[in-house]
C-alpha cells in the first residue's frame, strides 16, 4: 500500500509542477499505443523515448500514469522485462477494442 500512495503522491506533484502533467502524459501513451498494430507490446521506456519532448516529472510519475490507464482498462500488463538497470519492469498491451476504450474514457 505504501507504494501505491507514493505512485500517487508523485503523479500529483507532477501536476503540481507542470500543469495537467498526468493528463497529457496518458494522451501520450494512448497515441504512441493507438500509432502501433494490435498485440504490439511496449514498455514505459519505449513510450518515454517516444515522447521525450515532455517535462521530465518527478520519480514515479509515469509508474502513476501507467498504473491509471490500466486502472480504466485503456492498457494491460501483460509481462515483465528487464530494464536496463537490470531490475525488471513492466511489459503492456493496449486494449484493441475502440469501444473497450470509449467506454473506459467514459468512465473515467
Amino acid at each position: 500500500m505504501k507504494r501505491e500512495s507514493q505512485v500517487q503522491q508523485a503523479g500529483e506533484n507532477a501536476n503540481t509542477l507542470f500543469e495537467d502533467w498526468t493528463e497529457v502524459a496518458m494522451n501520450a501513451v494512448m497515441d504512441y499505443a493507438r500509432s502501433k498494430p494490435d498485440g504490439f507490446e511496449f514498455t514505459c521506456e519505449m513510450v518515454r523515448a517516444a515522447t521525450a519532448n515532455l517535462d521530465e516529472p518527478p520519480h514515479g510519475a509515469w509508474g502513476y500514469v501507467f498504473r491509471s490507464l490500466a486502472k480504466q482498462g485503456r492498457i494491460r500488463r501483460v509481462g515483465f522485462t528487464e530494464r536496463a538497470n537490470g531490475n525488471p519492469g513492466p511489459v503492456w498491451i493496449r486494449v484493441a477494442s475502440e469501444r473497450a476504450e470509449r467506454k473506459a474514457v467514459a468512465n473515467g
